[in-house]
């Protein structure tokens, strides 16, 4: 799905650009595409023509050289065809059926070569602007790629298909250029897309699994910033480009999400898979402030159905959201964040009855929250591999975490719930305190209902042993203490900069 997805992107994405209303020239228009094309570290290949006004491009093949010599990948395509309206836009067009060329090698590895028949209804584009500031507005009713070749090292592979199905979509590019870089601001509009697969793989026997696959995306719409470098990006050296401005930023919305997978060996199923999703919501920023990757969804579900469990496997919920930042940049005091969050999760009553047959355990929906935070220092410039390749070594303690952060946590299933909160902050001048790590300052705070009703229950149905219980509530009554008359308990913790660990008043350490 996502090679099918990407590639579709990437081509309209190129014959788009977007402002100032200004004459245009067929050769500004094509110029704004080798920018883009340039900008992204890739090597164009193609012959132009001209067709009275008109400019005709050959085909185009685009190349990415890995480095170090590593390798290279490529994309070949029938060019396009930029036409001047006369009122200062350029048409661009292609043609409404052809083949797209994939592939690549990777040096003492192998080769791979991907051969797709391409087909688009009621495609338009047009250009507009001035060569400083190009607008590109591009939409097509039906967009299709079908599978046609795929060959591994030379060798072809049998048993192999795909398509990928586009429904109308609009997309709209605004590039701007200027002496150092390239900057695209883009959106697009898919009313639905599709794709299916089917491959097989070795089995048990002589006989062949076969793996059928298919998915779809409703009303899903995507916006993005790049900029980039115009001399384009340097895998070896991105520290210094992001230092320098560049950066990413892309936002996917969709109302709908859904993927289906079955395999089967002869006439066995040996294994089906669901997945579902609402309100999918995913955005991804990438600069000099590092890797920040968020996303939530509505109603979701997963399921499946497989020989070895006696009943489909089904599990929903109402949603699920994450979080991840992550400095990528040397530093000081620079933020993390790590959070995960499941929300209302069920299972089917099938699924219960397999351990749970006389429904001594609460089924109501659970929830897992984990929030984490902290302040770092990044002491080595991991992102210069030019510099690591020369020899250059982070120092025995690359990373430095100043600070530490609980921001939630809520584990709520089976009848108990644990919540939590907490920080700390850690002295890097003192490493004697603790034995030899940074002496830590801070607190957390818990609070535990239901857990000793639900020990009683699991030793009922004979999941816990009476020892094992025993033990874990020694346990418990060690770190925390009862919280009024219910099945509660709390728990204060509080590591001091002096070397004490204090658990609800009485000292441990």
């Amino acid at each position: 799905m996502h090679l099918f997805h990407a590639t579709a992107t990437v081509l309209a994405a190129l014959c788009t650009a977007t402002p100032a209303l200004a004459d245009l020239t067929v050769e500004q228009a094509w110029a704004t595409w080798k920018a883009q094309v340039a900008a992204y570290g890739l090597t164009l290949d193609a012959r132009e023509s001209r067709d009275g006004k008109a400019l005709q491009i050959g085909q185009m093949r685009l190349t990415f050289a890995f480095p170090m010599e590593m390798g290279s990948a490529y994309a070949s395509f029938a060019g396009p065809r930029f036409e001047p309206l006369g009122d200062g836009r350029v048409a661009v067009t292609f043609p409404e059926t052809g083949h797209l060329a994939l592939g690549g090698e990777v040096r003492d590895e192998g080769s791979l070569a991907v051969v797709l028949e391409t087909s688009v209804t009621g495609a338009q584009g047009l250009m507009s602007g001035t060569p400083g500031e190009v607008v590109s507005d591009w939409k097509y009713d039906s967009m299709t790629f079908r599978l046609l070749d795929v060959a591994v090292s030379g060798s072809e592979v049998p048993e192999l298909s795909g398509l990928f199905r586009s429904g109308p979509a609009t997309l709209q590019n605004v590039t701007r250029i200027d002496d150092s870089h390239v900057t695209i601001d883009g959106r697009s509009a898919f009313t639905s897309y599709d794709f299916s697969y089917e491959v097989a793989v070795p089995g048990s026997g002589d006989v062949a699994a076969m793996i059928t696959a298919s998915g779809l995306a409703e009303e899903m719409a995507t916006d993005s910033v790049i900029k980039l470098p115009r001399g384009g990006i340097d895998l070896l050296g991105l520290h210094a480009q992001l230092r320098d401005g560049m950066h990413l930023e892309t936002w996917v919305t969709a109302a709908r999400t859904r993927s289906d997978q079955s395999t089967r060996e002869g006439d066995a199923l040996l294994m089906t898979q669901t997945a579902e999703m609402q309100d999918y919501d995913v955005t991804m920023k990438l600069g000099p402030a590092g890797l920040d990757y968020r996303g939530r969804t509505g109603q979701f579900s997963v399921g499946g159905e497989t020989p070895d469990l006696p009943v489909p496997f089904t599990l929903s919920g109402s949603g699920v959201d994450f979080h991840l930042l992550v400095p990528l940049l040397m530093g000081e005091d620079q933020d993390v964040a790590l959070r995960m969050g499941l929300y209302d999760l069920a299972m089917a009553d099938g699924l219960w009855a397999l351990f749970d047959p006389e429904g001594q355990l609460s089924r109501d929906p659970a929830t897992l929250v984990i929030d984490l935070g902290a302040t770092v220092s990044l002491l080595f410039e991991f992102l210069d591999v030019r510099a690591m390749i020369g020899g250059a070594r982070p120092p025995e303690l690359p990373v430095m975490a100043k600070t530490a952060r609980l921001n939630d946590l809520r584990i709520a299933a089976a009848g108990a719930e644990l919540t939590g909160e907490g920080d700390i902050t850690l002295d890097y001048t003192d490493w004697e305190t603790f034995d030899g790590m940074p002496a830590p300052d801070g607190r957390a705070s818990f609070q535990l209902t239901g857990a000793h009703a639900l020990l009683d229950k699991l030793i009922a149905m004979g999941l816990v042993s009476e020892e094992d219980a025993m033990g874990a509530r020694l346990v418990l009554g060690m770190v925390s203490k009862p919280d009024g008359d219910t099945d509660s308990l709390r728990s204060e913790i509080e590591v001091r900069k002096t070397g004490e660990v204090v658990a609800n008043g009485v000292r441990l350490k």
